[in-house]
């Protein structure tokens, strides 16, 4: 057996906990406000921070849902819902440059981070 690398000694000892009380459900126009608000915060001061406002961020879901990026495969795209709120997004395209389908954008609310929100969808 070959030894680990980086990435995977990183992955298995920053093992999240067991918590993840969510359910899971197909995207409607009405997420997009608190989808747009995960995405700004989830990626503020990051190296994918575009330094875009929160309103931009909006409208970068509606392109994705609308086609922008290829077309916008509703059935593979989801919320997680807890606590009657939005905590995570998955946005999924057929991205026509690579002829198969891709995750546009997905991201967990930073103050759900570490409970396996991400990994549910």
């Amino acid at each position: 057996m070959s030894p680990r690398r980086k990435w995977e000694f990183e992955l298995f000892t920053h093992a999240a906990p067991d918590v993840c009380a969510a359910v899971t459900r197909a995207i409607a126009r009405e997420d997009v406000p608190a989808i747009a608000s995960i995405m700004y915060r989830a990626f503020q001061g990051t190296v994918d921070d575009e330094g875009m406002p929160e309103e931009q961020a909006a409208r970068k879901v509606n392109a994705i849902i609308d086609g922008k990026y290829g077309p916008f495969i509703a059935a593979a795209s989801r919320v997680a819902i807890a606590d009657d709120e939005c905590v995570a997004f998955l946005l999924a395209t057929d991205y026509e440059p690579y002829g198969m389908p891709v995750i546009a954008a997905i991201a967990v609310a930073p103050e759900y981070r570490r409970r396996r929100y991400g990994r549910l969808l």
